[in-house]
């Protein structure tokens, strides 16, 4: 708390300093410094503008290329085609601009998923901060404390400080697997533990992973997809529609608990096309990579 509560941006001239305090002591780093604290690359670009100015940008422009929804300020994520994208929206939502409202994609989440398409050494530091000092005031969880714990370290604070960490023990921990991908209507489950990429109010679907629609080679992040026809009025009861389901689920290699598809298996979907970029289920110590892969040198 003392961290967030004391962490402010201070712009004189051409000159920009980050001030926060630690155990009491003041501290003050350069957007490089502090971007270097949090593991990106050191030759990135640091200023949003940057992407606009010398990467042709453009908000409207870039969602109209992931995706055929119209443009405005309450874009969903599950609107973004590319099953690389899809992921990496929700990474960034969880992680680098952690909220608990994981359904809509941010300026600030575009502006990173363009950089990582475009194999731009992009680092969101800027935006990460706007986005923490906004944290102190706000209902929902803090849930960046390992970031923080980088930052402490990096500037060498935790050497001889009286400091309890939680034990890294899945008590602690919150793991990400399939079911929070088929409660966001971006995955389901099918037989034989197979997992597919659905797309809410279209026919279409993927199994993954998807070879053909590997990230840097597909030539266009849109998918040529067919909008599902309106449900027509169901005259069964209650029970025919139940058995109805029971019997499609069982015919499907049984229930979404039975078929049980396994962490490793949701892991398995980053080998290919979804890149190892990142660990899925413990994502806190991956920020820096999940962006250096993606833009090597």
């Amino acid at each position: 708390m003392e961290f967030l509560s004391t962490l402010h941006v201070e712009t004189i001239g051409k000159e920009t300093k980050i001030h926060f305090r630690f155990f009491n002591e003041f501290f003050e780093m350069l957007p490089q410094d502090f971007s270097n604290a949090l593991g990106f690359s050191k030759k990135c670009i640091l200023e949003a503008n940057a992407l606009a100015n010398e990467h042709e940008y453009d908000r409207s422009a870039w969602w109209n290329e992931i995706s055929d929804e119209p443009v405005s300020s309450k874009n969903s994520i599950v609107s973004i085609h590319n099953p690389t994208l899809r992921v990496l929206a929700k990474y960034l939502a969880m992680v680098v601009y952690s909220r608990a409202d994981l359904r809509l994609c941010s300026s600030s989440e575009l502006m990173s998923l363009f950089a990582m398409a475009k194999k731009i050494r992009y680092s969101p530091i800027m935006g990460m901060v706007t986005h923490w000092q906004k944290m102190i005031t706000c209902k929902s969880p803090i849930d960046i404390t390992s970031l923080v714990t980088r930052i402490a370290r990096y500037v060498g604070v935790l050497e001889n400080a009286q400091v309890t960490y939680l034990p890294a023990t899945d008590e602690y921990r919150t793991f990400i697997g399939l079911d929070h991908f088929v409660h966001a209507h971006m995955m389901r489950e099918g037989p034989g533990n197979s997992v597919f990429m659905c797309y809410s109010g279209y026919v279409r679907e993927f199994e993954l992973p998807c070879p053909k629609l590997s990230f840097y080679s597909v030539k266009r992040l849109t998918l040529q997809m067919e909008k599902k026809e309106p449900a027509r009025h169901n005259t069964a009861g209650p029970m025919t529609r139940g058995r109805t389901r029971r019997d499609a689920q069982l015919a499907e290699g049984g229930t979404s608990r039975q078929v049980g598809v396994s962490r490793q298996a949701v892991l398995a979907l980053l080998k290919y096309p979804f890149y190892p970029l990142f660990i899925l289920y413990n994502g806190m110590n991956s920020i820096s990579k999940s962006l250096t892969v993606l833009t090597p040198a």
